[in-house]
């Protein structure tokens, strides 16, 4: 099965760096294809780009760089996947460290046909999330008064390879994840509450089926938050059963995110709205932290 791996980006060079050091450790590098999506960044995104494209074709990665007006991750995707030859299509981030076996480990997964969607782990490097820049050591607040005991976890500015032991020692799960993990360990496949693990940092999903459910809701905008679980919620009723892959693993450069929050709520008002489904309503209490575990949201949807 041919692969696309599409990755869109906006204004992230300075984690883009280790995404794009670490697709040159991908395994069988010369079998799929990469697809980055510049969503109209204005900071120094489209320069690291183009001083990588050289190292890339020396080390036989095929790579296709796509720059288009900032429109955000849906329509950034979706361009991904207009682009995309494979019939495969696999989805990551900008802020994305990929294990060597990634591709791989999706490719795999997909190999009896059983299922139309496959989602691996994220791992997360919670100590990152203070600097701006995880390999210089800025902070995204200056404000800070001490980050002596942090600066252990910064990422070297050497090959991603040497480090991949310090990562791992230092990767974490957060809450979402392992309540994704502990849903899918209690579902079928089939289960129709699976598409809450459908997080746009780590899925693969055939392209014939990613086009029947129609691809990323482009109407969710620039702001961030739950295009991944909108689309996901779709392509559960169109394209069948999920699985999880526990080697396509990734681990996320963690950081600040301004207004999290408020766009997060705005954009779980605009999925209810758009499908009014009680599971949509129910899992924004979970978000808002009045349910516990999502666990604790199926108990309530089986009722």
């Amino acid at each position: 099965m041919n692969t696309s791996l599409i990755i869109p980006t906006y204004n992230k060079s300075a984690r883009l760096k280790f995404m794009l050091k670490s697709l040159l450790l991908l395994e069988d590098r010369n079998s799929f294809e990469v697809i980055i999506v510049n969503d109209g960044s204005t900071d120094s995104t489209e320069l690291l780009l183009k001083q990588f494209l050289p190292e890339a074709g020396k080390e036989d990665l095929n790579i296709k760089i796509i720059n288009i007006e900032n429109s955000g991750r849906s329509v950034a995707r979706n361009r991904g996947a207009d682009e995309a030859e494979g019939e495969l299509l696999v989805f990551s981030d900008d802020d994305i460290i990929l294990s060597p076996g990634f591709i791989k480990a999706h490719e795999q997964a997909h190999k009896d046909g059983s299922h139309n969607v496959v989602r691996g782990i994220i791992y997360d490097l919670p100590y990152l999330k203070f600097f701006k820049d995880p390999e210089t050591g800025e902070l995204f607040d200056s404000s800070m008064k001490s980050t002596r005991g942090l600066q252990q976890y910064l990422l070297g500015n050497d090959c991603i390879e040497p480090a991949l032991k310090k990562i791992r020692s230092q990767a974490r799960l957060i809450k979402f994840e392992k309540d994704i993990h502990q849903l899918y360990s209690i579902t079928p496949e089939d289960h129709p509450l699976r598409w809450v693990g459908c997080t746009g940092g780590n899925i693969s999903v055939e392209k014939k089926d990613f086009f029947h459910a129609g691809g990323f809701d482009s109407n969710l905008g620039k702001a961030w938050g739950c295009e991944d679980l909108e689309f996901g919620y779709r392509i559960k009723k169109s394209a069948g059963n999920i699985i999880m892959a526990d080697n396509a693993e990734n681990f996320h450069i963690s950081h600040f995110r301004v207004n999290a929050g408020s766009e997060h709520e705005q954009a779980m008002a605009y999925f209810f709205a758009r499908h009014k489904d009680q599971s949509i309503n129910e899992l924004g209490r979970y978000f808002e932290g009045s349910l516990s575990s999502l666990a604790e949201w199926k108990t309530i949807m089986d009722k």
